[in-house]
C-alpha cells in the first residue's frame, strides 16, 4: 500500500514506512489527518500513539509519531516511488503485531551466568534488555522490560 493513499501529504507527513508506519499531522490540519487515518482499514489499523495497545510497549517515547498504523501480516506500507522500484520477491519482515505467532523468536542463553538445560515460556522480547544490563553490570537506562521476567534462568 503507498503511504500516499494512505493520507494526504498535504495534511500528514509520513516519517516512517514498512510495517509499522507513522504519521506527523500537519499544523493545523491534524483533524483532518486524524479522519484519514484512525481507525480499521483495509490491510491496516491506526491509532493515536497515546491509545496504541499496551502490550507493544510502545507510543511514550517523544520520538515516536502522533499517529502510528499497523500493517496487516503480508503487508507493507512504502512511498509510490519505493513501490514502482520495488523488486517483489518475497522478503521476511519483523514489524507485525507482537501477539502473532510469526513475530516469535528464539532466545538461547549460554554461559557462566545461565543455568543449563531450562526451558522457559514465552516472553517480551524487551525483558532482554534489563538481563543484559545485570550481566554486563552497567545501570540500566529507562525501559519498559521487566527484569524479573529473565532472572529464573540465571544460576
Amino acid at each position: 500500500i503507498s503511504t500516499e493513499s494512505m493520507a494526504d501529504p498535504a495534511i500528514a507527513r509520513n516519517v516512517s514506512q514498512g510495517q509499522s508506519v507513522g504519521f506527523a499531522p500537519v499544523a493545523g490540519r491534524e483533524a483532518e489527518a486524524e479522519r484519514a487515518l484512525l481507525g480499521r482499514h483495509a490491510h491496516y489499523e491506526c491509532w493515536k500513539k497515546e491509545n496504541l495497545p499496551a502490550r507493544w510497549h510502545y507510543g511514550t517515547h517523544p520520538r515516536v509519531p502522533a499517529i502510528v498504523c499497523a500493517m496487516d501480516e503480508g503487508w507493507d506500507a512504502l512511498h509510490q516511488e519505493k513501490i514502482a522500484k520495488r523488486d517483489h520477491q518475497d522478503r521476511g519482515s519483523h514489524g507485525y503485531d507482537n501477539a502473532l505467532p510469526s513475530m516469535r523468536a528464539v532466545f538461547v542463553a549460554s554461559g557462566p551466568s545461565f543455568r543449563q538445560g531450562l526451558v522457559i515460556d514465552g516472553f517480551d522480547n524487551v525483558d532482554v534488555y534489563p538481563l543484559l544490563a545485570h550481566l554486563l553490570q552497567v545501570p540500566a537506562a529507562p525501559n519498559d522490560g521487566n527484569p524479573e521476567t529473565l532472572k529464573k534462568t540465571l544460576r
